[in-house]
């Protein structure tokens, strides 16, 4: 058990600091894009929300993906982050070096899951500070979007919905969604930005309705 949680505790820090550096890096990005598509200011603040999201989701992931990562995936995480790598190339990064390490399916999943988790919550904590700081909260809206070929029946149920405000869940924390007779848990947490399961690369897409 001691081991075990010693393996959660070093996973745990490895990944805020690898949310921290992508969240930071990405949110300033979006927060640009933002202005430039609106024409409006905007600041991202790495504030005390974002640091109190980045980590609950840190100590979430170690829980889930209990093993032992070398304290060189976040140097590796790190650089690539610096060097202006893309989503996918930081994904096929962490795979390839980390596969002689730990299974080929955990592999996947900590690269997948938890690189697509760090720019959606950058997507969504710039976007609240956008809305917050240009007073736009009752013209703000959310549209699931699916990023694959073969989205799974949850995904593209979600992404067949009507936009909701950028406030609310998708899927409340617990309250899961049911299609076809099957149900996605959602015990891990609230479907706020994507990140529907392990290996979900889904986001959304933000509405700012016309006055």
């Amino acid at each position: 058990q001691q081991e075990k949680n010693d393996a959660e505790r070093d996973l745990a820090l490895v990944l805020l600091g690898f949310y921290g550096i992508v969240v930071n890096l990405h949110g300033q990005t979006i927060m640009r894009d933002r202005m430039g598509e609106y024409a409006l200011a905007g600041q991202f603040n790495f504030d005390r929300n974002v640091q109190a999201v980045i980590k609950e989701f840190s100590n979430k992931a170690a829980g889930s993906h209990i093993t032992t990562v070398s304290d060189e995936i976040y140097e590796t995480a790190k650089q690539a982050a610096l060097e202006g790598k893309s989503l996918p190339q930081i994904q096929a990064l962490l795979k390839e070096k980390y596969t002689d390490v730990i299974t080929q399916t955990r592999a996947n999943a900590i690269s997948r899951t938890e690189t697509n988790r760090a720019f959606t919550t950058a997507q969504y904590e710039a976007d609240r500070q956008f809305v917050q700081q240009n007073a736009l909260e009752g013209r703000a809206y959310k549209q699931w979007e699916t990023r694959s070929a073969n989205p799974c029946p949850f995904c593209q149920n979600l992404a067949e919905q009507d936009p909701i405000p950028l406030s609310q869940d998708f899927v409340k924390q617990g309250e899961g969604l049911t299609v076809d007779g099957k149900t996605l848990k959602t015990d891990y947490s609230a479907l706020e930005s994507g990140n529907a399961h392990t290996n979900c690369s889904c986001i959304y897409r933000l509405i700012i309705k016309p006055e």
